[in-house]
């Protein structure tokens, strides 16, 4: 079992590919390749409870790969709403397969927005393909949505 989700680990790596490794690499990434998950949630616990991003986003592959999709989507939440663009598009795409979270693609689609506003590379491409599930009204409304959380704040929780 833990070597598949050491497979699936690296696979992601892979797809993601450089916006993912870029300010995510560390001791955690390496416990997780070599499947010592309590070494990487031991190495990234702290450092996500004073607020750093890439430990935010680490809990969250590592809870996802353990099954436990709503705690992965509550990390990913975190690290999106504190500007982090990697997370931004995991959050998204929880949204829009309904894992871990109440599935909806206008929220999907918000996330994806904002990610690719505030760097990712491939967000722009997601946000347009999860656009296919929502029409013209309601992807402006999602802009407005996404536009509305940059402005005021963004939302405090996941919706599950």
């Amino acid at each position: 079992m833990r070597a598949a989700l050491t497979l699936m680990f690296a696979a992601f790596v892979v797809v993601a590919g450089g916006a993912f490794a870029r300010g995510h690499a560390d001791d955690g990434w390496d416990a997780i390749a070599a499947g010592d998950f309590a070494a990487a949630a031991a190495f990234w616990r702290p450092r996500a409870d004073h607020g750093e991003r890439g430990a935010m986003v680490g809990l969250g592959h590592l809870a996802s790969l353990e099954g436990r999709d709503a705690e992965a989507a509550r990390w990913y939440h975190r690290a999106a709403v504190r500007g982090d663009e990697v997370a931004q598009t995991l959050l998204a795409s929880a949204y829009l397969e309904g894992r871990g979270v109440v599935r909806d693609p206008k929220l999907a689609y918000a996330w994806y927005h904002i990610a690719a506003e505030t760097g990712h590379a491939r967000a722009a491409e997601a946000r347009d393909l999860a656009g296919r599930w929502l029409s013209a009204a309601e992807q402006a409304e999602a802009r407005a949505l996404a536009r509305s959380w940059q402005l005021e704040g963004m939302p405090e929780a996941p919706r599950q």
